[in-house]
């Protein structure tokens, strides 16, 4: 088998497949080919339009400002995009072989655990409830806990589970100016 491009009388290229299979004679010898041309111009249209579509995904991940992840629907990671590795000091290669919430999400800032049935994000993907601007503490490698606004969309197929996209926002510094714009008002109220 091996693909073409084929110029048509009226100028327009087409895909073509071409398939042959050898034919020999009842004494062995190679008689010719017996083949086949199949047009598969639609098909070559619709792989270039999925490589795009892939590397536009690709670019906007990459590229995006908020730390993106994926779960499947036992809550581990199988995609994060860079801004998330940058905000957190993890790789997904470090976390994905349990769930996103032991790796992000596992205790208070005073230690005590955070079970994980009682998560909002992980409630989300379970009940395929969307959430929209929650605000949590995550914790990163190094230990250090950072608040973050998270939106949730879980994924479903056929209508059932499969995981959750998670937009993950850092929100140190409008905690900071917030924390600023309080101590200057309890200021000039004094």
């Amino acid at each position: 088998q091996t693909d073409f491009r084929l110029r048509r009388r009226d100028g327009e290229w087409r895909w073509m497949l071409d398939t042959g299979i050898p034919r020999f004679t009842p004494d062995g010898s190679f008689a010719g080919y017996i083949g086949s041309c199949i047009d598969i111009t639609e098909r070559k249209r619709a792989e270039d339009e999925l490589r795009y579509q892939l590397e536009l995904v690709r670019t906007i991940t990459d590229n995006a400002a908020s730390g993106l992840v994926l779960m499947d629907k036992r809550g581990h990671p199988t995609f994060m995009n860079p801004a998330l590795e940058r905000m957190t000091g993890l790789k997904l290669d470090d976390i994905k072989k349990a769930p996103l919430h032991h790796a992000l999400h596992h205790n208070y800032p005073d230690g005590r655990p955070f079970p994980m049935e009682d998560s909002p994000i992980d409630k989300s993907a379970e009940t395929l409830l969307p959430i929209r601007d929650h605000e949590d503490v995550f914790i990163r490698k190094d230990g250090t806990f950072f608040p973050v606004s998270c939106n949730v969309a879980p994924l479903e197929r056929e209508g059932e589970t499969v995981g959750a996209v998670i937009e993950i926002r850092d929100i140190t510094e409008r905690r900071r100016a917030e924390e600023r714009q309080r101590l200057l008002i309890n200021e000039l109220n004094h």
